[in-house]
């Protein structure tokens, strides 16, 4: 796998970061962004286990982090150790959304956690 892919998938992180939710067009490339990282997830994913060893580094960078735990695990079989840091990552989503009083994202991450934690235990 070429690193390109993890770039990219940072580089879409740090776009659809900025979206601004009142400008349609910013919603548009916010949108196109999202189903990018979904796309560069999934052709990692097919390239193996080893593919996704490496573009789990991306677990440890901001702001590709939370959208990477997300995709990772819905996208991919990886092994306990990733899967455990995926769920970290997205535990710690779910509490500075709380902290910064963003309810309706910590009230996803958690319903996003319950239901992929109770999946992946079967």
């Amino acid at each position: 796998m070429s690193h390109e892919l993890i770039d990219e998938y940072i580089a879409c992180a740090e776009e659809a970061a900025s979206v601004n939710y009142a400008d349609k067009k910013s919603v548009r490339q916010f949108n196109a962004r999202s189903d990018r990282m979904r796309a560069i997830a999934k052709e990692v994913a097919m390239l193996g286990q080893d593919a996704l060893v490496r573009f789990a580094s991306v677990l440890d960078i901001e702001p590709a982090a939370g959208w990477a735990a997300h995709h990772l695990v819905e996208m991919a079989d990886v092994d306990a150790e990733t899967l455990a840091k995926c769920f970290e990552r997205v535990k710690q989503a779910k509490l500075q959304a709380e902290a910064k009083g963003d309810l309706a994202n910590a009230m996803g991450e958690e319903m996003w956690l319950k239901e992929w934690m109770a999946r992946k235990s079967q």
